[in-house]
């Protein structure tokens, strides 16, 4: 599948979401996607799982996929979580490091979903492990 650019900035706007969520609760959050609508979503751990795989973690040590050039501490009297925000969708969409993580996690999925034909063997033979 072909990463488009919509693809990336909705991924953009909701990792955006998502930090600024991890931020304000202390709660880490997943953002998740199924891989090929323009869907994407965050919850946290805290919850149920997810019903849609996970592409990544917001958590402690987040802010290593890249400089903002903003403030993260949002218990800092110059945070502005406008400007993180908008920090963020920029480098996840301008630097392309939304790109590479949606590529990533694609080629992830991949490798799973032809691992899980595998474990399957032919059509209507039980693996074996299968009973």
């Amino acid at each position: 599948m072909e990463i488009e650019d919509s693809h990336v900035e909705k991924f953009a706007a909701v990792c955006a979401e998502a930090i600024l969520t991890y931020l304000d609760s202390g709660e880490p959050q997943w953002v998740t996607w199924d891989g090929y609508s323009h869907r994407f979503d965050f919850l946290s751990v805290e919850l149920d799982p997810p019903v849609l795989p996970v592409v990544l973690s917001i958590e402690e040590g987040w802010d290593r996929i890249g400089d903002f050039g903003e403030i993260t501490d949002p218990q800092h009297e110059h945070f502005d979580a406008d400007a993180l925000r908008e920090a963020i969708q920029q480098l996840l969409t301008d630097e392309g490091v939304g790109e590479r993580i949606l590529k990533r996690f694609l080629a992830k999925l991949e490798k799973l979903e032809e691992e899980l034909d595998e474990d399957e063997g032919p059509a209507g033979v039980a693996g074996p492990d299968e009973d």
